[in-house]
């Protein structure tokens, strides 16, 4: 394969807040390839979300009209970031990447040995690229089950399930996140497929290994929304504190359920021993993680959770922390269970309880989970599990010209 230009397309404004799987593969990319052009998205109006709404119109329109593709370069990867205006769901969700292609389809003048799709709401783009012969080898970087995720509605998810399924038609080869995702993409005829699970910046989580002084710890991080069930802990920790009444409970991060959270804390009267950070910068992350004795990933059992592999189980690992999660079977029950890391529960907060204070008043079972979780997590580095990901594609490009 030649060692060239690769294009990767996203759905989301890469500059602040696309998947953290799609920034590590870029990066591993850019240390490989000459050039690594992206294609991302960003809002109309990218001015203070303060401003006044006529200001926001104004100016976003004319940005639209005028400064429509936004160029930003570092190193030898270059982005092209596109504004979208915001409009109703049904053209949202069927014209997105039409739209992106026809800003973008005189600033696209190369031939690239590779195209890694990495959102099937810029199918598309990938897809005509391709047909124009652009494009040796196209890629789907499957991380995401999209037709099953909530708020959706009908609409998203018979949208989403066929842009998906011509994702995986189209593709010279599918790296499917999890084995629930790469069975299913089989099924819907993949050529080559293989999982290529999230890894971890193994180098940056176990700097948390080292801990500082604090009382016994929980930490949640990621999104406040009721299918990730950030709320089991809260409701737990009445019976938690009978034993260990200065537990604390760290939650990181941001979203829809945010308000709930917050009220269900005042509502049991918990507000001195629940600490909300809010949304962290990536590398502050261990600075937190030091400070915690145990990770939660206590998630509701939806299909599209069930078919995740989400990154933040391997984080925790990679900081020595044992995990609690929930038995939902798919990736989630087998990553802490493969790993013997942690335990995983009923979703009740009688079981979170139990195990909790079972793992933190045993200092040998909890050093054991602590260990395993740290043996798992170093094997899980990114630039290892990317390298596994990139020899695929070779083997792809070969069986293409052969």
């Amino acid at each position: 394969m030649k060692t060239n230009r690769v294009l990767m397309i996203v759905g989301q404004d890469m500059q602040a807040a696309f998947h953290h799987r799609g920034k590590h593969l870029v990066r591993f990319l850019a240390k490989r390839f000459v050039e690594v052009d992206l294609i991302s998205m960003t809002k109309m109006y990218d001015g203070p979300g303060t401003d006044p709404f006529l200001r926001k119109a104004i100016f976003g329109i004319r940005d639209l009209l005028w400064k429509r593709v936004k160029v930003v370069k570092n190193g030898n990867i270059v982005d092209y970031i596109v504004r979208f205006p915001r409009l109703p769901s049904v053209f949202d969700y069927l014209f997105r990447d039409i739209w992106t292609y026809v800003s973008l389809r005189n600033c696209l003048n190369n031939h690239y040995d590779l195209c890694i799709l990495a959102h099937p709401r810029m199918a598309f783009i990938g897809i005509r690229l391709k047909q124009l012969g652009r494009v040796d080898v196209l890629l789907y970087d499957d991380w995401d089950h999209f037709p099953s995720h909530r708020p959706g509605g009908f609409f998203w998810s018979n949208i989403m399930r066929f842009r998906e399924y011509m994702c995986v038609q189209r593709a010279d080869g599918v790296a499917s996140v999890s084995h629930g995702l790469l069975e299913l993409r089989r099924k819907q005829g993949a050529k080559r497929s293989i999982f290529v699970p999230n890894g971890v910046d193994y180098a940056l989580f176990s700097q948390a290994q080292i801990r500082a002084s604090h009382p016994p710890t929980l930490l949640y991080m990621g999104s406040f929304d009721e299918a990730w069930g950030a709320d089991l802990p809260i409701k737990a920790l009445s019976t938690i504190k009978k034993v260990l009444p200065d537990i604390r409970y760290i939650l990181l991060g941001e979203g829809p359920d945010e308000n709930k959270l917050h009220m269900l804390v005042s509502d049991l009267g918990l507000g001195n021993c629940v600490y909300f950070y809010g949304w962290q910068e990536y590398s502050s992350l261990p600075l937190y993680l030091a400070q915690a004795d145990l990770g939660v990933a206590t998630y509701r059992n939806y299909e599209f959770v069930r078919l995740s592999r989400p990154l933040k189980i391997i984080e925790y690992m990679a900081a020595g922390l044992p995990v609690i999660g929930t038995g939902i079977g798919g990736e989630v029950q087998a990553m802490i269970e493969g790993a013997g890391a942690g335990e995983t529960i009923d979703f009740s907060p009688e079981a979170f309880a139990r195990v909790t204070l079972d793992i933190l008043s045993n200092r040998q079972k909890y050093q054991q989970y602590s260990e395993k979780a740290v043996t798992y997590a170093r094997e899980m580095d990114w630039e290892r599990i990317l390298d596994e990901e990139l020899a695929f594609i070779k083997e792809v490009w070969v069986s293409l010209n052969t």
